[in-house]
């Protein structure tokens, strides 16, 4: 599996961006799905991050606070 080229990273999570510049019948993504889950992430006071490497594919990191107190640290 392969992951996003490295120049897309920062922009992965903003709407409408792909992973794959490639569009075929298989792969219906419009680049919302990364934007949404970045939004409900961010409203349960979390974050959200991508990192890749080359022939690695990409792993996506979620953080969320453990309890309603936690985001007043924040």
């Amino acid at each position: 599996m392969q992951g996003p080229p490295p120049d897309l990273l920062p922009r992965l999570f903003e709407p409408l961006q792909r992973g794959t510049p490639q569009v075929d019948r298989a792969s219906r993504s419009i680049g919302l799905g990364l934007y949404i889950v970045k939004h409900l992430v961010e409203a349960h006071g979390g974050t959200v991050a991508a990192q890749s490497g080359q022939g690695e594919g990409t792993a996506f990191t979620v953080r969320l606070p453990r309890s309603p107190g936690a985001l007043a640290h924040h």
